[in-house]
């Protein structure tokens, strides 16, 4: 009989999404302490129990599973929004493109699906690798499904499986190779192994995000400049190329006020765009939508930070090619996003609108994404 992972009674139950239970606990909506579903530490108050336990949510990347009595407490909590503080009802505004101020309103309009059903077993075991990788159970779909739903661990075995057995599924390798870049780190995951087997422009492109990382100056440039080189040839290799252009984007807009003046690119300037990139990069999509929301209204306190952090007045013209590129900066991350949690209506039609505004080979990719 399974345990419930919040009274810890031994019962049937039902298992919620570790970023569902996450998120409900960060917008202090499900408080197991107050509810008598939990005790804690007899000699620790309910809030140091709380900020102790919420701690571990935070850091947990496993689904949780409730009895059915705290499933109920916890869905009455999360549905009826019990347990969160008053607030005025306040109409909320819609960001650039009529698309809504916060994720939360998609995810009430577009549910995720059902989880693809995954083995019990489904951990590699004792003996794992030495015979040859375990068949994969699902597609490169059902990986992406359950990456949306939280379960990353399962998302990435499943991936694993399928490049192992099938390297020509460019889909899950691209997918695999991602994953790479993100967290939580997996260091059965190589990306020297995976990124350079890749077909150009997906390997430049996958590059590009590693040097962004690493703020690797000299090697984002290169790996920028060869990117967008090619058009993509996929749907996938498209949002691949979208992230490189926008893992560049500050790179450009200094050097567009440095060159003209004879000065060089000395560190990286982190303005509201890039902490949305590497925000959504680091699956903190909440975060980064509503930064990314901010530049796209205004656009031009952007181009204001970097002649202040560079001591530059940019010239009328350079701000208004400034405050362009920061507004499709800003445009693309949502789009990246809306891609990354599948609102593909959405951001089909986001980049559709994008295409006018880009080169060639980026409109290639718009127009593959719309």
């Amino acid at each position: 009989m399974p345990i419930c992972d919040v009274c810890s009674a031994e019962a049937e139950g039902v298992t919620v999404p570790v970023r569902v239970f996450q998120r409900a606990v960060a917008d202090g909506k499900f408080n197991p302490f107050r509810l008598g579903l939990a005790t804690g530490r007899a000699d620790w108050s309910e809030g140091e129990n709380l900020a102790y336990w919420a701690k571990v949510v935070r850091e947990n990347e496993t689904d949780w599973f409730l009895c059915h009595a705290c499933h109920r407490a916890f869905h009455a909590q999360t549905q009826s929004g019990a347990g969160a503080p008053a607030r005025p009802p306040q109409r909320e505004p819609a960001a650039g493109g009529g698309l809504p101020a916060k994720l939360e309103t998609l995810r009430r309009l577009h549910p995720l699906p059902a989880q693809p059903g995954v083995p019990a077993d489904w951990k590699p075991g004792l003996f794992g690798g030495l015979f040859g990788a375990p068949k994969p159970w699902g597609g490169v779909a059902d990986a992406v499904m359950l990456l949306r739903h939280g379960r990353i661990a399962e998302a990435r075995e499943l991936l694993k499986r399928l490049v192992a057995h099938d390297r020509n599924n460019l889909a899950a390798r691209l997918w695999l190779s991602l994953e790479s870049r993100r967290p939580p780190h997996d260091e059965t995951i190589k990306a020297s192994v995976l990124v350079p087997a890749l077909p150009r422009p997906e390997r430049d492109a996958l590059e590009t995000l590693i040097a962004f990382a690493t703020a690797n100056g000299e090697w984002l440039g290169e790996a920028f400049l060869a990117a967008m080189e090619r058009p993509a040839g996929s749907e996938l290799g498209a949002f691949l190329q979208v992230a490189a252009f926008v893992a560049a984007g500050d790179m450009w807009m200094q050097t567009q006020l440095l060159h003209p003046r004879g000065r060089a690119m000395e560190s990286v300037i982190v303005t509201k765009s890039v902490k949305a990139f590497a925000q959504f990069l680091e699956r903190r999509h909440d975060e980064a939508w509503t930064l990314a929301n901010e530049v796209a209204s205004d656009p031009a306190a952007v181009v204001e930070s970097y002649g202040r952090n560079l001591k530059i007045s940019p010239t009328a013209q350079e701000t208004e090619t400034l405050t362009t590129v920061a507004r499709n900066c800003a445009n693309l991350i949502l789009g990246l996003i809306l891609f990354d949690l599948g609102y593909d209506a959405e951001r089909r039609a986001l980049f559709a609108g994008a295409v006018p505004h880009m080169e060639p080979n980026m409109a290639k990719a718009c127009q593959l994404l719309a």
